[in-house]
């Protein structure tokens, strides 16, 4: 029941690569509607890495949901958005909804706020 404990599994099975996700397939697909949105973008990430292409149109989505700064705060959009990063050109379908991720972060301290549009950048540019 502890959203940590979750979120280290999934870690541990993206960290294993194909054979994580071959070992807990249907795990990680359940740690798609996870309550906690990091267990749910570490098991995206997972599934979209190193799945088949059935489990890229299952993850992608849950992704580009999470991507959305306005939505979702800074850290998960983040989060959503290096996972994406790490899909390269499995990505591309992605692509628009990822060129609006950043909406709504005025408000952000510079910093950070000049890191998100530069990952965009680099996801586009990936992507192709």
């Amino acid at each position: 029941s502890d959203g940590a404990v979750r979120y280290w599994a999934a870690m541990g099975l993206l960290m294993r690569r194909r054979n994580g996700v071959e070992l807990a397939r249907a795990d990680l697909h359940h740690a798609l509607t996870d309550k906690s949105p990091s267990v749910r973008i570490a098991a995206a990430e997972a599934l979209g890495r190193y799945g088949e292409e059935a489990d890229l149109n299952d993850a992608l989505p849950v992704l580009l949901e999470l991507a959305a700064y306005e939505q979702n705060g800074l850290w998960h959009s983040v989060q959503s958005l290096n996972a994406i990063d790490a899909l390269d050109s499995k990505a591309t379908s992605g692509i628009e909804t990822v060129k609006t991720a950043f909406r709504g972060g005025e408000a952000i301290p510079e910093r950070m706020r000049e890191y998100i549009p530069r990952l965009i950048e680099r996801i586009v540019a990936n992507a192709k």
